[in-house]
């Protein structure tokens, strides 16, 4: 593979700790796994200062020994993710260092051979559904949860007679409040991407889109399936594992089966709708303010 070099590279750099008396790049060998490319290195050092496990930590700090997150010197952006010290048999102060190139975590879809290709089919996706209570007056069919009206023969007892009598009463129908379980899902999307994609930060990325609703529109009707207000952003969250060359990035929608509208009607002092009441009085508000969520390029 073009870029990648075997052998040798700058024999002997003298540093202040130490110095560097072999760098060997694996150019013979480079895997591609759920993290992205993987690749090798190994560098020895000698003249080590200190004692016992003071020698395995000042290895690192040998001039020349790439730090964590550093890129690879031949396969730009991919940062160094393990350093292993292993001390040289019988040689109290020299040592082999094992590096390994990757991403750490996510998805790894930021590809060596083009910086700015964003995959959405690399992203990771998690999918949870749980219940939480909740009140309502419909049952799944959209109907009122009614109490039909009830006419009976009312029992009175004259106080100063003492005789009964009885006589019609009616209990009027009504529409009646009542407890459930609600199922909400909860959809997160996790994948690395650069710092800034299309000129945006992550960090206004997040603003613009978290507490947000799915709109609709004529090239994107449905989110998931569902039409336009059945999604809301929780919440799109980043963390660099690599210098800040990358972020990881997850993004977390939550559906609301009844959607994210909220519904305002008169009630009773019973807390009550009053039956048959007319369409005119039910009043949808949006609290929530809808944007397109395509242009984040996740497989929606």
């Amino acid at each position: 593979m073009s870029g990648l070099n075997s052998g040798i590279v700058k024999p002997v750099i003298h540093g202040i700790r130490g110095k560097i008396t072999s760098d060997v790049l694996d150019g013979g060998r480079l895997e591609h796994g759920p993290n992205g490319f993987i690749a090798h290195r190994t560098i020895h050092v000698e003249d080590i200062p200190g004692d016992g496990a003071a020698v395995l930590y000042n290895a690192l700090l040998v001039r020349g020994v790439p730090y964590y997150g550093q890129s690879h010197p031949t396969i730009i952006g991919l940062p160094c993710s393990d350093r292993v010290v292993t001390l040289l048999p019988k040689c109290q102060h020299k040592a082999r260092i094992d590096i390994v190139y990757q991403f750490p975590s996510g998805s790894g879809n930021i590809y060596v051979n083009d910086p700015d290709d964003m995959s959405p089919e690399a992203a990771t996706i998690e999918v949870a559904t749980t219940v939480q209570g909740a009140q309502t007056q419909r049952d799944y069919l959209g109907g009122d949860l009614e109490v039909p009206e009830y006419i009976y023969d009312e029992v009175v007892v004259d106080p100063v007679t003492g005789t009964s009598t009885t006589r019609p009463a009616v209990i009027p129908r009504r529409v009646v409040t009542v407890e459930y379980q609600l199922p909400m899902t909860i959809v997160r999307y996790r994948r690395r991407e650069r710092p800034v994609v299309d000129g945006v930060p992550l960090f206004e990325k997040s603003k613009l889109y978290t507490g947000k609703i799915n709109a609709a529109t004529s090239a994107h009707p449905t989110t998931f399936g569902d039409p336009k207000h059945y999604w809301l952003i929780a919440g799109i969250t980043g963390q660099s594992d690599d210098g800040g060359q990358s972020v990881n990035v997850t993004y977390e929608f939550q559906r609301n089966p009844d959607t994210w509208i909220t519904l305002l009607t008169p009630k009773d002092t019973q807390g009550n709708v009053p039956p048959d009441l007319p369409e005119q009085y039910k009043v949808e508000k949006r609290l929530y303010e809808d944007i397109d969520f395509w242009p984040l390029n996740l497989t929606l």
